[in-house]
């Protein structure tokens, strides 16, 4: 006997009341312990009622029994399936051996075909293995039932209806994913399944024989079932291929052979493509409190060539329909993904930081010498620590909103033109120089934040437009003699 209060069921209020005080209305709540019968007795409490008689119950506490499998099943003529019988304890199922005592199996109603042989069932079931094979088309009854006669009309076990039907089409799945748009050097599960006129998927024995045909230039097959309606893959390479399929015969328990008449043949066209990777895998860039300060168009690789696109935190990055990821408000990382719309479980992702104090700054590999009226393109790389306790040094995606100090040491060599270089894979940014006048100087990029001093330098030079002085254009000289040839301007040596 248990409590209301113990359990999820909702008593009358006056029972709950009673109950708090340890007391037991008209309404109890019981479970069973185990199986068997029981008596329940009822009486009033008060001594003046000693002689009203108690009221008296009797409960029968039954298994709780499953049939396995407990849906309806559709077979093939030649076909068969194992049943089971399973009991259900406190939440855990076990089985129970098939014979047995308390429990059989029967077959009853047969419903024939229109055509079909009244002399013969739809099925038959064999006793020592609870198995049952279709004979022809028509429908059965398999029935749980208890042996003991007393048994039988308290309880209603459960049951199962057998369709012997003939097969009118095949089918395809595949999975993960259930999109026959793949990818190469994944696994996948690939199933031909068979059905009715009605669309009532057939349970595929092995004694059933499916050929199918999967292009090895496409797949390689790991695993496949011995009736042929499963097989493992890996999808090998890129490209359309196509899987061909056909339910060709029965094979009997005596191995005999029965090929029917017109093989029942389907296709499955499938799209295979390369992983997709996002360029680059990860983007870098100096915290600003305003959000909108950076952007960066993010290139999505491989798959089928359309995505959906997303972001892990919208507060550090967002991304739009087109791959073009903004900086937010917030520091932090978020992880930007490109799914492949036609099968989203294929996606590329990278990272974008927006978190770190840059920690270095360095001019790259450039031109350092100009003519005077030509310009100099200066590209500058900074890098930062990836956390807090340093981590890795990784540049910077784009560092064009910092604001950096520019100097020249003799100004009238060269002069500082407006803007900035836009970042690429190499660099994040730069300055343009101008040369105006011939000679050298040297220019020094200062960044400052807080306590944070970074600074880089760099020697440029300007000179003269080479050109011809002596002769000034053509000279014409015989044959084993020789003309000096003077010239002015051009690069000048590095002291």
């Amino acid at each position: 006997i248990l409590k209301f209060l113990e359990s999820t069921y909702i008593p009358p209020s006056y029972i709950v009341e009673m109950e708090k005080v340890a007391k037991q209305g008209d309404t109890i709540l019981v479970s069973g312990m185990k199986t068997g019968s029981s008596k329940l007795k009822a009486r009033l409490q008060e001594s003046i009622y000693k002689d009203v008689h108690p009221a008296e119950v009797r409960l029968l506490i039954l298994e709780n029994i499953l049939l396995n499998p407990a849906y309806d099943i559709y077979l093939l003529v030649g076909t068969s399936i194992q049943y089971g019988v399973q009991k259900l304890r406190q939440g855990k199922i076990t089985e129970i051996a098939m014979p047995s005592d308390q429990y059989g199996l029967q077959l009853q109603n047969n419903i024939l075909h229109p055509k079909g042989d009244p002399s013969r069932p739809v099925a038959k079931l064999d006793q020592a293995t609870s198995t049952v094979t279709a004979l022809q088309q028509g429908q059965t009854n398999l029935i749980l039932v208890h042996k003991s006669i007393r048994m039988q009309g308290v309880s209603r076990l459960p049951n199962s209806t057998v369709y012997v039907v003939a097969p009118a089409y095949l089918g395809f799945t595949v999975h993960p994913g259930d999109r026959w748009v793949l990818e190469t050097g994944r696994l996948y599960e690939i199933t031909v399944d068979v059905y009715d006129k009605s669309s009532n998927k057939v349970y595929l024995s092995d004694n059933i024989r499916i050929t199918t045909e999967l292009s090895e230039e496409h797949f390689e097959v790991l695993q496949s079932s011995l009736n042929g309606s499963y097989h493992y893959v890996m999808a090998l390479k890129a490209g359309q291929t196509t899987i061909d399929a056909a339910l060709t015969s029965v094979v009997d328990q005596d191995g005999g052979v029965h090929t029917l008449p017109v093989p029942v043949r389907n296709q499955q066209d499938v799209e295979i493509y390369v992983p997709i990777f996002l360029v680059p895998s990860i983007l870098m860039f100096p915290w600003q409190p305003k959000a909108g300060v950076y952007q960066y168009t993010i290139q999505a690789q491989g798959g089928s060539g359309n995505f959906s696109w997303s972001s892990s935190n919208q507060a550090v990055a967002t991304v739009t329909v087109k791959g073009v990821m903004t900086t937010g408000s917030d520091a932090g990382v978020s992880i930007i993904q490109a799914f492949d719309v036609r099968n989203p479980l294929h996606y590329g992702e990278m990272k974008a930081r927006d978190s770190f104090e840059p920690s270095a700054v360095e001019f790259t590999s450039c031109q350092v010498e100009a003519h005077v009226g030509q310009v100099l393109e200066l590209p500058l790389r900074i890098s930062g620590w990836t956390s807090v306790d340093r981590g890795e040094l990784v540049p910077l995606s784009d560092c064009s909103q910092l604001e950096l100090g520019v100097e020249l040491e003799n100004p009238g060599v060269f002069s500082l033109l407006e803007g900035r270089l836009k970042p690429t894979a190499d660099f994040c940014s730069g300055v343009r120089l101008k040369a105006e006048f011939q000679g050298y100087t040297r220019l020094v990029v200062v960044y400052t934040q807080g306590h944070v001093r970074l600074s880089a330098s760099i020697a440029v030079a300007a000179y003269l437009p080479l050109r011809a002085i002596d002769p000034p254009s053509v000279t014409l000289v015989t044959l084993g003699s020789s003309k000096d040839m003077l010239f002015e301007g051009g690069p000048r040596p590095w002291v």
